[in-house]
């Protein structure tokens, strides 16, 4: 089995991505318990850029290495944050009071469990790419300022 990814072994990628990815994490939570809050989702965004300006500046990757970092934090990030959004619909929470008032338990049921699965599928899928691009978008900039 192969342990390396564009040349760089997994942990090299993970000692670069890991607090970015704790940070992202938690950002993920707060966003849910306070809804109010949901602003602090806009730095989820500024993480991947902070990921590929330091692949560059503090560890010398190239651009390729950068969106690997990026698209790794954007996997295990997503996964983890579609595991929290999952949670957080099958619960219930997710479900207004406007269709619980009008009697829609059942359907929203079978609506969580299809929301639920499609969050913890897409979010990672979307988190790599998205962080990613974020991520050669910093690392360009680290490289030309």
């Amino acid at each position: 089995m192969k342990k390396d990814v564009g040349g760089k072994k997994i942990g090299e990628y993970w000692k670069l991505v890991q607090i970015p990815v704790f940070v992202g994490i938690a950002l993920s939570v707060l966003v849910i318990l306070a809804p109010m809050l949901a602003v602090l989702g806009f730095i989820g965004y500024l993480i991947p850029l902070y990921i590929g300006w330091i692949a560059v500046k503090n560890n010398k990757y190239s651009l390729k290495h950068a969106a690997i970092a990026g698209g790794i934090a954007g996997v295990v990030t997503g996964f983890v944050g579609g595991i929290i959004s999952a949670i957080w619909i099958l619960s219930g929470f997710g479900m207004s009071a406007e269709l619980m008032a009008a009697g829609y338990g059942a359907g929203y049921g079978a609506f969580a469990a299809g929301a639920a699965v499609t969050a913890i599928i897409v979010a990672p899928i979307m988190g790599a790419i998205v962080d990613g691009i974020l991520a050669v978008v910093g690392a360009f900039a680290a490289e030309n300022v």
